[in-house]
């Protein structure tokens, strides 16, 4: 594709099962059809008779819902996640502790939404402790959602505190998103992958909950681009911006999405592919590798603001 123009493909596989009348469902297509999403990046959900969240699945392992709430735990990882009335998330508690690295990290994740079930606000308290040095990093996060037909704003202020090397350390970030929605109608009201990775500071984990309708609906147009401006200690330090592309099947529901960002002076492209059937593609990392991997990339990403 030239030097301009470096593909670099992220592809994970979904599909969708039709459901009946009876069955609450995760999308609805522009036929009116109801459908669940069965399978997405390798991992497969299973449902009640109606309609709720049943089971998580990996290529080992099979987790079970309890009424409204989710938890999985294996080695040194433990994750629990809430639902409300509308089968969308409304906390998240994840909590690690690795023994032989005297590390310990735990963060709890709170959502609110509008009365167009959309999200509304975010709310992250994330720790990072050393055990040896008797250390603690302590991350919040607060984050209000703005919707209009054509615009999502996304408002985040972050604070890092901790102590660095006998230096008591406090930055404040502010963060200002904003994603053109002007483009082809919505017509399913998904949330899409990268838009809920964005939104819910959960990294891949998050993008892949939004894709199962966890997250509430999405914007009632698909967006364009979107730019991003960053503020720390009252000194406006990086400005940036995506383009978007989405190509939907023909009753409305996503097939794919693709997003090009500028690294250095090259621009990338990434995209993700929801039509890839269960055979096709097995995810080779577990369920609970995914979620520390997601999580793992919160904490880097607010050292890397401290520094």
């Amino acid at each position: 594709m030239g030097l301009a123009s470096l593909a670099v493909a992220a592809v994970i596989g979904g599909s969708l099962t039709s459901c009946d009348d009876k069955v609450k469902p995760s999308i609805t297509d522009a036929n009116g059809d109801k459908w669940q999403v069965t399978s997405f990046g390798g991992y497969y959900f299973t449902y009640d008779g109606k309609g709720h969240l049943l089971s998580i699945g990996d290529k080992d392992r099979t987790y079970l819902m309890d009424d409204d709430e989710f938890s999985f735990s294996a080695e040194d990882v433990e994750v629990k996640f809430k639902l409300d009335k509308n089968d969308n998330i409304v906390k998240i508690v994840y909590t690690e502790q690795n023994d032989d690295k005297y590390e310990a990290e735990e963060g709890q994740f709170d959502f609110t939404y509008d009365s167009d079930k959309k999200l509304k606000s975010c709310k992250t308290v994330y720790k990072e402790t050393d055990l040896k040095d008797s250390e603690t990093w302590t991350f919040t996060s607060t984050t209000n959602f703005t919707w209009t037909s054509n615009q999502l704003t996304i408002n985040n202020e972050e604070t890092v505190q901790g102590n660095d090397n006998g230096e008591n350390v406090r930055e404040t970030q502010i963060n200002t998103r904003v994603y053109s929605c002007d483009g082809q109608p919505n017509r399913s009201k998904q949330l899409p992958y990268y838009i809920g990775e964005q939104m819910t500071d959960l990294n891949d984990f998050g993008g892949m909950l939004a894709v199962l309708g966890l997250f509430g609906f999405g914007p009632d147009n698909l967006p364009t681009a979107d730019t991003r401006t960053r503020n720390q200690n009252g000194k406006e330090i990086h400005s940036d911006g995506n383009e978007f592309d989405f190509v939907q099947n023909a009753n409305g529901t996503l097939q794919s999405e693709s997003y090009r960002y500028k690294g250095s002076s090259i621009w990338y492209t990434k995209e993700y592919i929801y039509s890839r059937t269960r055979a096709d593609f097995v995810a080779t990392q577990s369920l609970i590798d995914l979620v520390r991997s997601s999580m793992h990339k919160i904490a880097l990403k607010h050292r890397e603001q401290k520094q």
